[in-house]
């Protein structure tokens, strides 16, 4: 059942994927300026010590309102999409001189389709691609990150699943759940926890009875409601089963990240069947 307890809040917004070591990196790449040099009329390369890639061209093919301040964005990127294999996978975007911003593929992943990510209207890169329309070009790094590995969570093993999402976090989170990564119907249980501000600042609301059609349980959190978040959603729920057969994955905010694991361990889950994507 479709569960609207209300709690959590994305304060990392930035970036649709877990954020501490993604603000990092960001505010590494804004304290320097990277000197790039067109290659092949269509490539920039970027020479930044140990993150040397190609700046490709791309083009946004659809661009449209997924909720109140986030825009849902899709992009054509050629080949480049063929490295996108596992739901957690990122890119950098840029326009002209803007500064690179991380944006998580929320699209399953396809060799021959275009990607999709959840763009908050915040910051200078998202605020022009929030601007912007359908058939505009931008820059667009290779595909990156180790995207969620979980293949380390078998169903066999861990039949039972929990999985945590704040803000645009849930764009990987929805990779996963298309690619059916997850496998869903192979547990006994598999449950997202994801919050938001209020239901009009919820990404993919839509899509929720699909994914429940799917065996995936979600607890709807709003953190506007003033019940806390989503770590305070799970406290409320009964014990976690068994421990040992228990996986969770987190996608949001570093604060969230850092309460859930706490309480999951104290409950006897062990930190290696934590998953994250970065």
């Amino acid at each position: 059942m479709y569960t609207s307890l209300s709690p959590t809040r994305a304060k990392c917004s930035l970036h649709p994927f877990t954020c501490r070591k993604t603000v990092q990196h960001t505010a590494w790449l804004q304290s320097r300026q990277p000197a790039c040099r067109r290659t092949r009329g269509l490539a920039f390369t970027v020479r930044a010590g140990w993150n040397d890639f190609e700046w490709s061209k791309a083009k946004i093919v659809e661009h449209e309102k997924a909720a109140e301040g986030l825009v849902k964005i899709t992009v054509d990127m050629g080949g480049l999409a063929k490295d996108y294999t596992k739901g957690g996978q990122y890119i950098q975007i840029k326009v002209g001189d803007s500064k690179p911003a991380f944006y998580a593929l929320a699209s399953a992943p396809a060799p021959d389709k275009p990607v999709e990510i959840i763009v908050k209207n915040q910051g200078d890169t998202a605020e022009i691609l929030c601007d912007s329309k359908a058939g505009a070009e931008i820059d667009v790094s290779p595909v990156m990150g180790k995207g969620f590995s979980v293949e380390k969570a078998p169903p066999a093993e861990f039949p039972y699943l929990f999985i945590f999402a704040t803000g645009t976090g849930i764009g990987p989170i929805k990779a996963l759940i298309e690619s059916h990564a997850l496998k869903v119907k192979e547990r006994q249980l598999t449950r997202l926890y994801y919050g938001t501000f209020n239901p009009e600042m919820t990404a993919y609301k839509a899509l929720i009875p699909e994914w429940q059609a799917l065996g995936l349980e979600v607890v709807d959190v709003y953190s506007g409601f003033g019940q806390g978040y989503v770590q305070d959603a799970f406290g409320k729920d009964a014990p976690i089963k068994d421990a040992k057969q228990t996986g969770v994955i987190l996608c949001g905010q570093p604060e969230m990240g850092e309460a859930v694991k706490k309480l999951v361990i104290s409950q006897g889950v062990d930190e290696d069947s934590i998953l994250t994507n970065f």
